[in-house]
């Protein structure tokens, strides 16, 4: 019954949540978000099930998933190894690299939240969803973006890094992509929503400046 769920012979089917999601994405999100849960497939279930594909495809192709490790590769690079203190830390971030390599989905969900906070600040002026229902609409718009890293992946048997975003796919594809869905989702005009899309890659990249920033200040304490 759940395979049968998963391929769209349920309640909530898998295709018609696909072609909303690149048809009418915002419009769809606010569907979801004012109720309408019966008709489209779960955010988490399909988002699982997305990443299984796409990591399945990683698999036979043989591409080995480096770009999202970079952020973890710049954490190391601030540390000395010649301080028992360091070690400690190089090894702790080792450690929830594993974790996040062994587990794409959790990987995904974590990333998202910064994903989360970014919009919520961009679009504080023009938005009345909370940081829950911004959340949900996060993992919906990281589904079609796995469904595009899925479909690029098998035309040209690679994935693209995305120094901003948490998605495999490249940022002048994104940036488009999420301007045309927030244009939607926030009924805003297209010029705002593009202003508002890189306001979200700016706080995004200041996230993860600081991030690094509190990183680098503790190695000295």
């Amino acid at each position: 019954m759940n395979f049968l769920d998963i391929w769209g012979f349920g309640n909530r089917p898998m295709f018609r949540t696909i072609k909303d999601l690149f048809w009418r994405p915002g419009y769809m999100l606010r569907d979801y978000l004012g109720g309408h849960h019966l008709s489209f497939f779960p955010p988490f279930k399909m988002l699982a099930v997305l990443t299984i594909i796409l990591v399945f495809l990683i698999y036979i192709i043989g591409i080995k998933d480096d770009e999202v490790y970079a952020f973890a590769e710049l954490l190391r690079d601030i540390f000395d190894k010649r301080s028992a203190k360091a070690d400690a830390m190089i090894n702790l971030i080792d450690d929830i690299e594993a974790v996040l390599q062994r587990n794409i989905l959790y990987r995904a969900i974590v990333m998202n939240i910064f994903v989360v906070v970014a919009v919520k600040l961009a679009f504080l002026k023009v938005s009345r969803l909370n940081l829950v229902e911004t959340f949900f609409t996060q993992i919906y718009i990281n589904c079609q973006f796995q469904i595009l890293a899925i479909i690029i992946l098998i035309f040209t048997g690679d994935i693209f890094d995305n120094a901003i975003f948490p998605y495999a796919v490249d940022e002048l594809i994104t940036i488009p992509i999420l301007t045309y869905d927030f244009h939607q989702l926030y009924e805003i005009k297209w010029k705002t929503a593009l202003g508002r899309t890189l306001l979200t890659c700016l706080y995004l990249m200041l996230m993860l400046a600081t991030v690094l920033a509190i990183v680098y200040l503790l190695n000295f304490i």
